[in-house]
């Protein structure tokens, strides 16, 4: 089984990526979340089709030498969220669909996304949050099709969002019935609930989830931490990927501090690449 680690947040600097990515290697992971354009804003979304298909070539050289695989992408968002109007709605779908392209250049399968989140107007109207994430997604489902591409719907921290639990995501992206949406679970935003890991993961089922977001927390807010650092039950997580069938990778989300040097860096990828290999363990 595959183990993962977010990396790749937009930098034209390629020697800064590549020192990532070798650390990753040197720690023992073979796959990441890539995240050039994770953010709505990325510069790698604004520059002209040439260029920016030379910066992927280029990233994908770079993991390709330290055999790391791209095996999920994220797909852009925004915060606070700017999903109420048609208008705004609008550019956020042809960003989606750049990022579809860039996650088939990458020759990756899967691209996760947050669903569309009209925060504090009309969230808690659930047939307008429902019909508009319905045609939003039913369109990018084609464009994903055209490139091979499978979209994995993120369960969501918000406790008051209409589309946020692991049950509730399954079922609307059930409701699709398109082989190009599944189900990413998000450890960390699942616990956020109240709900565990091993809950959401059974809710969703082996038919629907193809991605993971592995992070711990305790609770009372979305903390990312580092597995076995907060109080997710984590052998029953384990024990239920093993009864869905899940053959995906281990992805993490984790947070690395971003004043740590080298040293501390890579300390840390040491204790995370261990504690995916102990839920790997409890998963046989």
């Amino acid at each position: 089984m595959k183990h993962g680690m977010t990396a790749g947040v937009y930098n034209a600097d390629i020697e800064v990526f590549q020192k990532e990515i070798e650390q990753l290697a040197a720690c023992g992971f073979d796959c990441v979340d890539y995240r050039a354009f994770v953010n709505d804003d990325s510069p790698l979304l604004a520059l002209s089709y040439h260029a920016f298909e030379a910066y992927l070539r280029e990233q994908k050289a770079v993991m390709d030498a330290s055999g790391i695989d791209v095996f999920q992408t994220h797909g852009p968002w925004v915060w606070p969220p700017r999903d109420l109007e048609e208008s705004t709605r609008a550019i956020r779908f042809e960003r989606m669909k750049q990022s579809i392209e860039a996650t088939a250049m990458l020759g990756c399968r899967y691209m996760v996304v947050h669903n569309l989140m009209p925060f504090r107007a009309v969230d808690t109207d659930p047939v307008f949050v429902k019909e508009i994430n319905f045609a939003f997604f039913s369109r990018l489902a084609e464009v994903a099709r055209e490139y091979g591409v499978v979209i994995c719907l993120e369960n969501m921290p918000y406790l008051q969002q209409v589309l946020a639990r692991p049950a509730d995501m399954a079922a609307f992206a059930r409701s699709f019935e398109n082989d190009h949406i599944r189900m990413c679970l998000d450890t960390g935003h699942s616990w956020v609930h109240g709900i565990s890991p091993a809950e959401g993961a059974r809710a969703i089922g082996g038919d629907q989830l193809m991605t993971l977001h592995i992070h711990d927390n305790d609770t009372t807010k979305d903390q990312h931490l580092t597995p076995f650092h907060g109080t997710v039950d984590w052998a029953d997580f384990a024990a239920a990927l093993r009864e869905i069938g899940f053959a995906g990778a281990l992805a993490l989300e984790t947070k690395i501090p971003k004043e740590y040097g080298d040293a501390e860096r890579v300390a840390m990828l040491r204790e995370l690449k261990q504690s995916l290999v102990k839920i790997e363990e409890m998963m046989k």
